[in-house]
């Protein structure tokens, strides 16, 4: 699938081998599109910050963060979100 980022802050860090690990995008708010191959429906999500794990398929939304897909829309301090399984996590801040 397709995937973007919208922030005004993006940071890329990528290991020994030059492998992606993890991009966190910073924003008012950060915005993130993701479609599947087989899905016509994009999930859509913004937080302040996003933190995407292109090997994990993770997505973790902190501050304000919102996830939106067809119907469903979730809103909480931190959400994650599992792109290929499509699992949603909601978590409280400690």
């Amino acid at each position: 699938g397709t995937h973007e980022l919208h922030a005004n802050q993006l940071t890329i860090k990528k290991d020994i081998k030059g492998r992606l690990t993890v991009i966190t995008a910073k924003g008012e708010p950060a915005t993130f599109t993701g479609k599947r191959q087989n899905d016509i429906n994009p999930v859509y999500a913004t937080a302040k910050t996003i933190y995407y794990y292109p090997d994990k398929q993770l997505v973790v939304l902190e501050g304000s963060a919102t996830l939106d897909h067809q119907q469903d829309k979730f809103r909480g301090p931190v959400l994650s979100y599992q792109l290929d399984k499509q699992i949603i996590n909601a978590t409280k801040q400690s």
